[in-house]
C-alpha cells in the first residue's frame, strides 16, 4: 500500500513543483521587467539596451530621458535608432537627430538634446520652488 501512495503522490508532487517553478519564473520575469532601466540601458548587450529603451518609452518614464539621450551616442546603430524613437514618443520631437547621420552631425543634435534636458530640469525646479513658496 505504501508503494501505491508514493506513486499516487509522485504526479501531484511533480505538478506542485512545476507550479512553484512557474511562479518563481514569473516573479523573476516581472522583476527583470521592472529592474533599474537606467542600468539596463548601459548593458554591454545592445539587445538589452534596446529592450530597456523600449520599456522606458512604453512606461512613459520621462525621468529616464537623460539616459536615453546618452544612448543617442551609442556605437550600435540599432540602439541609436531605438533611443531616438523612444525620445520622440516621450517628447514629440527628434530635435534634428538622425541615428544614421555621421558622428559629427549627430554631435550637434545630441548637444541640442542635452540643452533640452538641462532646461527642462531647471524649469521643473523653478516650478517646484514657486509652488513651495506661500
Amino acid at each position: 500500500m505504501r508503494a501505491i501512495d508514493a506513486q499516487s503522490r509522485s504526479p501531484l508532487r511533480g505538478v506542485l513543483y512545476a507550479l512553484i517553478l512557474s511562479v518563481i519564473a514569473f516573479a523573476s520575469a516581472c522583476r527583470t521587467t521592472n529592474e533599474n532601466l537606467r542600468v539596463r540601458m548601459e548593458s554591454y548587450d545592445p539587445a538589452e539596451r534596446i529592450r530597456a529603451l523600449t520599456a522606458a518609452a512604453r512606461q512613459d518614464r520621462v525621468d529616464l530621458i537623460p539616459a536615453m539621450v546618452d544612448r543617442l551616442d551609442d556605437d550600435d546603430i540599432a540602439v541609436r535608432m531605438f533611443a531616438i524613437l523612444s525620445l520622440e514618443k516621450l517628447t514629440g520631437t527628434r530635435r534634428g537627430y538622425a541615428y544614421y547621420d555621421p558622428a559629427y552631425k549627430r554631435r550637434a543634435a545630441i548637444e541640442a538634446w542635452r540643452r533640452y534636458v538641462t532646461e527642462s530640469a531647471q524649469a521643473e525646479a523653478d516650478v517646484s520652488t514657486a509652488l513651495a513658496k506661500p
